[in-house]
């Protein structure tokens, strides 16, 4: 419930913000075609239109064993942030991936949540080692990506299956194609930075490929970033 109230609260900033951006802004470039009938003296001028948002924001969340412990908080995100945005796919993934974008649309998080687990199950997902390289290519040929999505991956980084390649994790190299073919890729991480160092963490070659990782660990850190994008 605090989660669906700060999709909200969210989605009300976002809106103000923008309105506040585009009020009163004077198009120049309007306002001298306009005005060239008059010698180029800008008499009338020419307002601009607010852009129209034409992003689309995509989210994977992880639902591997090493997620058991803030599987709930992401969930609780993604049910939330449905406020948020007005384009949104969400996929989960352990070592695939699936489409959970329509359970999500009910107004009942019990309800939601049930018929995701039914999902889960159907697919047999049931929480084993992540297989991040697999996902990552599954995602990266399923999801509707362009120059104009924001992919946000909800998890810890713990690639346990991870192998070399190109001097990076595997599964960092099959990221790099997914930032290239997109507007921007954030990683909302809820383990404390000094926990990215283990060697089990993939966190710095995601940085290396372009990813943007952020420390998500309570509401604050979460508003934060959310309200910025």
């Amino acid at each position: 419930e605090v989660c669906r109230k700060l999709g909200k609260k969210i989605a009300n900033r976002r809106m103000k913000r923008q309105k506040k951006a585009n009020k009163n802004k004077i198009s120049i470039q309007k306002t001298i075609r306009k005005n060239l009938k008059n010698g180029g003296k800008l008499i009338d001028l020419q307002k601009a239109k607010p852009p129209l948002d034409k992003s689309k924001h995509v989210f994977l969340n992880d639902i591997s064993g090493s997620c058991d412990w803030i599987s709930s908080w992401f969930f609780s995100i993604i049910y939330g942030c449905q406020r948020s945005f007005r384009k949104v796919t969400t996929y989960e993934f352990d070592s695939q991936i699936i489409d959970i974008s329509e359970e999500l649309k009910t107004e009942s998080y019990y309800r939601t949540y049930q018929s995701i687990m039914d999902k889960r199950k159907a697919h047999g997902m049931r929480h084993e080692e992540s297989d991040m390289t697999q996902s990552f290519k599954q995602f990266l040929n399923q999801a509707p990506l362009n120059y104009r999505t924001v992919v946000i991956i909800l998890t810890d980084c713990r690639d346990w299956k991870s192998r070399q390649k190109e001097g990076l994790a595997e599964s960092a190299v099959v990221l790099r194609k997914i930032v290239e073919k997109t507007q921007r890729v954030l990683i909302f991480n809820p383990e404390p930075k000094e926990n990215w160092k283990s060697h089990t963490s993939c966190v710095d070659d995601y940085i290396k490929v372009g990813a943007e990782v952020h420390e998500v660990k309570n509401l604050k850190n979460l508003a934060r970033l959310i309200e910025d994008l």
